[in-house]
């Protein structure tokens, strides 16, 4: 394989993971909103309720991968 031919499939596979990765973001974000907006925004949970979306995200990720 040629080294142009390297370096194109290693960029696009940098992209896919650059896209897989602001797309789970943009997951995560929205489920932290969701969860805000069921408590009624009330200040003070912002981070636990990224930190419970982020878990919640990566964990469905996971399973997708193992089915």
């Amino acid at each position: 394989m040629s080294n142009s031919r390297k370096r194109a499939d290693s960029v696009s596979t940098a992209a896919q993971s650059q896209v897989k990765s602001s797309s789970m973001h943009e997951q995560i974000a929205a489920l932290a909103y969701l969860k805000a907006e069921a408590r009624g925004f009330s200040p003070g949970r912002e981070l636990e309720d990224w930190l419970e979306a982020e878990q919640e995200v990566n964990g469905s990720a996971a399973s997708k991968r193992k089915h």
